[in-house]
């Protein structure tokens, strides 16, 4: 208790119920664990959403849906996941403190203020979100609006998928248990004695609900809540998957829309689209349809560069205002453009310093990028979408290469900054190891965040970074004389460990020239870039269970 009171203020209250609350907080000022005489001060305007639950107040039953959430969000690592930032525990109460959306949840009443355009905006980033999911062999198992949170309240707010305390780790063996919520449930989860089991693919069941929801202004296909289980002939028709495309309500709704629908709501799972062939339908197929402008550029993504103001908050509730009628952006060619104008010589600069870097230095970095606001770093998500070409949520060589071909690099800079930014060597770029490797191209306080990195890393705030707290994240399988050589790197010793002073002058230090020289030349570029970043790391410190 005296850990969250001594580092975080309450703002305002969201809502409460049996087992906690959630409500938006704010770091306290001048307060850090590791250092009392902070000399560097956290954002001010900086929230965060806290999620409180009382132990106490937990059913049994729910213990272990708590621990799998924390555990599932610990893991996950995807800009259209819910950010978790920390977990704090004490002996009544566990803290979950993440990333703040303010738009509120898709709604049955704000779907019928969509328009086309906007459910396909809104549809392709559930799909990058289960794509990930799946891509990791995670199911969600409840798939539903109220678990799609908008960040903002702009009309093309981003969306982020939330709550993963009935998460599964897909093995190979169907899962039995009957989960979720019934709007939205696949028929093979309700039957699942009779079905002999669900996978991933129930997941695809509730997105294709979610999508004929929101094109069909707030009708459902099938149930609406549990009281209608009581009706045979509507479980049958939920059952069979048979459903109807009203003609009153669905006129004007595109034959490539209604195509994505079908595909997903199919009784049998192994003939439902998979998340992978749905976002590919979707970008191929469906997005297309909305014109571009006269520049090559979708206008939804015009206004997504636009900073929000309070007229532009407002217009999510008019379903009249023509910006409705702005499309989403679109994969393949605008794809492109957006990366030749965004991921130029700051980035890449950054990447190749980064390249260069110790084990350590890059290890600090994650852990710096884990903890900057997710909210200010919408274009780098951006990118990092751009990049991930195939949707898995993740990034190839391949996809690598191709993304940065109109930059004239060359094929062995690419291999070199490519697998030292794959820290974990799986030949494949994680959304954290693209943030760390592209933070210094970022404005940002680079003190505080500094300072905020150190109290992490120093997990047991003993004022130092100790060969222990290295090993938590470094792994344990480290020997002690690798942890020593990394802590005399950075002018620390070995009975103490690296204080704040050291910390600070090591990461402060800029690449010797030599250093500088091993890489070879990128070829300048002309056009400009404006880059973001973040990145979540549950490996380290305080998200040890």
């Amino acid at each position: 208790e005296e850990d969250f009171l001594a580092l975080y203020d309450v703002v305002e209250g969201l809502g409460e119920g049996s087992m906690g609350m959630v409500c938006i907080v704010r770091r306290k000022k001048g307060f850090n664990r590791s250092l009392p005489n902070a000399p560097f001060e956290s954002d001010p305007d900086r929230l965060f959403a806290m999620k409180t639950i009382h132990i106490g107040r937990v059913p049994k039953s729910d213990v272990r849906a708590l621990r799998n959430e924390i555990e599932v969000l610990k893991q996950l690592d995807h800009p259209k996941i819910i950010h978790l930032y920390e977990v704090l525990y004490s002996k009544r109460r566990i803290y979950l403190v993440m990333e703040l959306c303010r738009g509120g949840h898709l709604s049955k009443s704000g779907c019928r203020k969509f328009t086309e355009a906007r459910a396909c905006f809104v549809f392709k980033q559930i799909l990058q979100g289960l794509a990930y999911l799946h891509g990791q062999s995670i199911s969600h198992n409840d798939v539903k609006a109220e678990n799609v949170v908008f960040v903002d309240r702009r009309v093309y707010s981003d969306v982020r998928l939330i709550d993963f305390g009935l998460s599964q780790k897909y093995v190979g063996e169907y899962f039995r248990r009957v989960c979720g919520t019934y709007y939205t449930m696949a028929p093979e989860v309700y039957f699942s004695t009779e079905a002999g089991g669900y996978g991933l693919q129930a997941d695809m069941w509730s997105a294709g609900v979610l999508l004929y929801i929101m094109l069909a202004k707030g009708q459902f296909p099938f149930l609406e809540s549990s009281e209608q289980l009581v009706d045979d002939i509507l479980v049958e028709r939920w059952r069979t998957a048979k459903y109807l495309f009203d003609p009153v309500t669905w006129q004007g709704v595109s034959h490539e829309a209604r195509e994505l629908v079908a595909r997903l709501l199919k009784r049998l799972p192994t003939t439902r689209a998979t998340a992978k062939e749905a976002l590919t339908y979707l970008q191929d197929v469906w997005e297309p349809i909305f014109p571009k402008d006269e520049d090559g550029y979708i206008l939804k993504e015009k206004m997504l560069l636009r900073e929000p103001s309070g007229e532009e908050e407002s217009i999510i509730m008019s379903p009249q205002n023509s910006v409705e009628d702005l499309t989403p952006l679109r994969e393949g060619d605008s794809k492109t453009e957006l990366l030749n104008q965004g991921v130029l010589e700051p980035m890449l600069k950054s990447m190749r310093d980064y390249a260069s870097y110790s084990e350590l230095k890059k290890k600090i970095l994650l852990v710096v990028a884990h903890n900057l606001d997710r909210n200010k770093l919408k274009k780098m998500a951006r990118d990092f979408v751009a990049f991930d070409r195939d949707g898995e949520g993740t990034i190839d060589f391949a996809e690598f290469q191709k993304a940065l071909e109109s930059h004239n690099m060359e094929n062995e800079e690419l291999k070199r900054i490519f697998e030292a930014v794959d820290m974990d060597h799986t030949g494949r770029i994680r959304y954290n190891e693209f943030l760390a490797a592209s933070v210094e191209a970022l404005e940002f306080r680079e003190d505080a965040a500094l300072q905020d990195a150190f109290d992490r890393m120093d997990s047991d705030n003993s004022g130092y970074i100790s060969c222990q707290n290295l090993r938590d994240i470094l792994g344990s399988d480290r020997s002690d004389g690798e942890v020593r050589a990394m802590i005399e790197e950075v002018g620390g010793t070995s009975a103490k460990g690296i204080d704040y002073e050291h910390f600070l002058s090591f990461m402060r230090e800029k690449r010797r020239e030599e250093t500088r020289a091993e890489i070879p030349l990128m070829k300048r570029m002309d056009s400009e870039s404006d880059v973001s970043v973040n990145d979540p790391i549950a490996e380290s410190g305080r998200l040890q269970d």
